[in-house]
């Protein structure tokens, strides 16, 4: 099983940015956006499920709005 050390290791900076505003970022509302941009990864976007905020975890709950209005890719189980 994969250290946390391990993966972040193997991150590129692009994922480490991301992954440190799903889990550090001080502003609710910029958490409550990364919770329902479309563009982020799902499995980026599920690590806000037990956030503090109502507000973050209403809008994860809602599926974000997808470009063009496709369907946004799911949360992991």
């Amino acid at each position: 099983m994969p250290t946390p050390g391990g993966i972040r290791d193997a991150a590129d900076l692009a994922e480490r940015r991301l992954a440190g505003v799903a889990l550090k970022h001080p502003h609710t509302y910029t958490r409550s956006f990364f919770a329902r941009n479309p563009h982020v990864d799902p499995a980026q976007r599920v690590r806000l499920i037990d956030d503090p905020e109502w507000f973050v975890r209403v809008h994860l709950a809602e599926a974000p709005t997808a470009p063009g209005g496709g369907l946004p890719r799911p949360l992991p189980d």
